[in-house]
């Protein structure tokens, strides 16, 4: 991943501004968007996909990732707003809003393929970029580990979901409370939860 990143950007001489959503999949809560650019990227061998990493590691690797960045923006998207403009344009607003267009680096990398490109930057989209880019793979463990400590907080005001344990994500015990409690407004509604 670091050679993926340092061929880009010149050996560090062009700065990298890495993009990453977790929560898109989600049925329950925000859509959180991470941009961020490292100061370097030799700080920790472990860094990877948040989704392979121990809930332990990420939180350790959140914390040292966040000394070594040289700029971090967090964009977090309510379920409300998701419910009025759908997730796809909700991810791309959350992305236009994390440079606001002042040009922070040469190269933008987006994990996924949103359509989000900038003029005068060379921006890419990867398919599983947060496996193959370290700046990527830093924006998604900042970006997963605010998310689950945003939704664990917001399980006590919406008891009998869950959504401590599973995140907001639709998982079977999350469907069947939804069956029997219905939607809270924290719910997005493109899930149809039938």
């Amino acid at each position: 991943m670091r050679k993926f990143d340092n061929l880009l950007s010149v050996n560090g001489e062009h700065p990298i501004l890495g993009l990453d959503e977790v929560g898109k999949g989600a049925g329950f809560g925000p859509l959180v968007v991470v941009g961020l650019i490292l100061k370097n990227n030799t700080f920790s061998d472990e860094v990877n996909d948040s989704k392979l990493l121990s809930p332990e590691t990420r939180e350790r690797l959140s914390k040292m990732i966040l000394e070594n960045v040289h700029y971090c923006k967090i964009e977090a998207v309510s379920a409300k707003a998701i419910n009025n403009i759908g997730i796809s344009q909700a991810e791309r607003r959350a992305m236009e809003r994390i440079d606001k267009g002042q040009n922070i680096a040469d190269i933008i990398l987006i994990d996924g393929n949103i359509n989000y490109l900038k003029e005068n930057q060379v921006a890419q989209t990867l398919i599983k970029g947060d496996q193959k880019s370290f700046t990527i793979a830093c924006a998604s463990i900042v970006a997963k580990e605010y998310r689950d400590k945003l939704v664990i907080k917001m399980a006590s005001k919406y008891p009998g979901y869950g959504v401590e344990a599973n995140k907001g994500y639709p998982t079977p015990k999350h469907k069947e409370a939804v069956r029997l409690l219905g939607l809270s407004d924290q719910h997005r509604h493109e899930w149809g939860w039938n």
